[in-house]
C-alpha cells in the first residue's frame, strides 16, 4: 500500500525527503498528558514546528517546483535551491523566477539536443538570434558583450568560431527592396596570431578590423571608442523611445579581444591602465547602442581582469569546470554542477542561474565549414566601406 501511494503522488515524497534531507524544518518537544490506570502522567513526543513549504506542477515536458516566502527563516533559501533541487530531480533547470511571495524553478524533463555543425553555416540571417542550445540562446536586442573561458581543451575555441559566424552571419536591412543590407560588423585583437587572425586574414576582411600588436589594439579600441560616440549622436537624435541601435538602423557590432590576459600582460603599468579605462567604458556604455565586448582567456584571475570590466560582462560562458576563483569571477558563485565531455560547459545570461550546455559540434573541418560565411561577410564590409 505504501509504495502505491508513493507512486501515485511520487513527486510529494520526493519533496517531503528534500525537506528533511537539506533541514527545512524545525522539531520541538510537546508534552501532553495521558490517563492509564486511573492515573495521570506528563509525556512528550516530537512534532514539526515549521518547516519550508513547495508545491509542484507538471506538464508532458517540464516539472516546475515552487518554493514559498511565507515569511518564516526558510524564506531566503527558497531563492537559492537551484544545484540541490537540480541534484535532487537530475533535470536541467531551464529557468529560476524570483517573485515577492513565491520562487519558481523550470526544469526540462529531457536534456536539449545537442547541435550538429556537418555543412556551411548560414551566410546571412535577419532573426538577429544566435541559438546555441535548448534556452541558450543570444538576442542581439539585448546586452550581447560576453566573458568566454575554459579549461585546456575543453573546446573554447571551436565555441568561439561557431559564435562569431553566426554572429556576423547576422544582417539588417534598411530599405523595402533589401538592396541595402548590411552584416553585423566584427572586429578583433589576437595578440597570439591564433586561427581566429588567420581567419580574418584568409577571409579578406579589411585590415582596419583585425589586429596583433599592441599599437594596432589600442587603435581599433580608440576607433571603436568613435564608433561608439558617432552613435551616441545618432541614438540621441532619434526620437524613438525604449529602443536600441538596431531599432533605428545600426548594425550589431562586436570587438573581440582574444588571449586577454596575455594582451594586458605585455603592456607597461600605463598601457595597461588607459587600455582597460577604454575597454571599461566601452563595457559601460555599448549595450543600448547594439555594440558589444567579447573577452576570451584563460581561466580568469583578478590580476587579470579588472573588476570595473567584469562587473559589465554579464554574460558568462565557460567551457569545462572552473576553479573557484575563476567560478566566483564569472558567475558569482563556486557552487556549480559538474559538468563532463568536451563542448560542456557552464553559461549564464544576464547574471542568471549557471546551467550546463553543450557547445554545438563541428562534424568536419571547422575552418571548411565556416570560412565561406566569412568571406561573405567580408565582400559586404568591403562594399559598405567603399559606399
Amino acid at each position: 500500500m505504501k509504495n502505491e501511494i508513493k507512486n501515485k503522488y511520487y513527486w510529494e515524497w520526493v519533496l517531503y525527503e528534500f525537506i528533511r534531507d537539506n533541514n527545512l524544518y524545525r522539531e520541538t518537544q510537546e508534552r501532553f498528558e495521558i490517563y492509564e490506570n486511573g492515573r495521570s502522567s506528563i509525556k512528550s513526543r516530537t512534532v514539526i514546528e515549521s518547516s519550508a513549504e513547495f508545491s509542484y506542477k507538471e506538464s508532458s515536458d517540464k516539472i516546475i517546483i515552487l518554493g514559498y516566502k511565507t515569511g518564516n527563516i526558510y524564506s531566503k533559501r527558497m531563492e537559492s535551491l537551484d544545484i540541490e533541487l537540480q541534484g535532487l530531480l537530475a533535470l536541467p533547470i531551464e529557468s529560476k523566477e524570483i517573485l515577492p511571495d513565491v520562487v519558481k524553478y523550470t526544469f526540462l524533463k529531457s536534456k536539449p539536443l545537442r547541435k550538429q555543425v556537418s555543412t556551411s553555416l548560414p551566410e546571412q540571417d535577419d532573426s538577429l538570434l544566435i541559438d546555441i542550445y535548448g534556452n541558450f540562446v543570444i538576442n542581439l536586442r539585448n546586452n550581447f558583450s560576453m566573458l568566454v573561458s575554459g579549461s585546456s581543451g575543453a573546446g573554447k575555441s571551436y565555441f568561439t568560431y561557431f559564435y562569431l559566424t553566426r554572429f556576423i552571419s547576422q544582417v539588417i536591412k534598411n530599405d523595402k527592396n533589401n538592396d541595402n543590407i548590411r552584416h553585423a560588423q566584427l572586429f578583433a585583437i589576437d595578440p597570439k596570431r591564433s586561427d581566429l587572425y588567420k581567419m580574418f586574414r584568409q577571409s579578406g576582411m579589411p585590415e582596419e578590423n583585425f589586429g596583433t600588436t599592441n599599437a594596432e589594439a589600442f587603435k581599433i579600441v580608440r576607433n571603436y571608442l568613435n564608433e561608439l560616440e558617432r552613435r551616441m549622436s545618432i541614438y540621441d537624435e532619434s526620437p524613438a523611445f525604449d529602443s536600441v541601435g538596431i531599432d533605428i538602423g545600426l548594425e550589431p557590432t562586436l570587438l573581440v579581444l582574444e588571449e586577454y590576459s596575455s594582451l594586458v600582460a605585455s603592456m607597461d603599468s600605463k598601457q595597461k591602465k588607459e587600455f582597460e579605462n577604454m575597454v571599461a567604458i566601452i563595457a559601460q556604455k555599448a549595450r543600448s547602442l547594439s555594440m558589444g565586448i567579447l573577452i576570451v582567456m584563460q581561466q580568469p584571475r583578478a590580476d587579470s581582469l579588472s573588476s570595473n570590466i567584469r562587473e559589465q560582462m554579464i554574460n558568462s560562458v565557460f567551457l569545462g569546470n572552473p576553479s573557484k576563483e575563476s567560478a566566483g569571477m564569472m558567475f558569482g558563485t563556486t557552487d556549480l554542477p559538474e559538468v563532463t565531455g568536451k563542448g560542456v560547459g557552464l553559461y549564464s545570461i544576464e547574471r542568471g542561474t549557471p546551467k550546463e550546455f553543450e557547445s554545438p559540434q563541428f562534424q568536419g573541418n571547422v575552418f571548411e565549414i565556416i570560412l565561406p560565411v566569412w568571406k561573405k561577410v567580408a565582400l559586404n564590409y568591403h562594399e559598405q566601406i567603399k559606399n
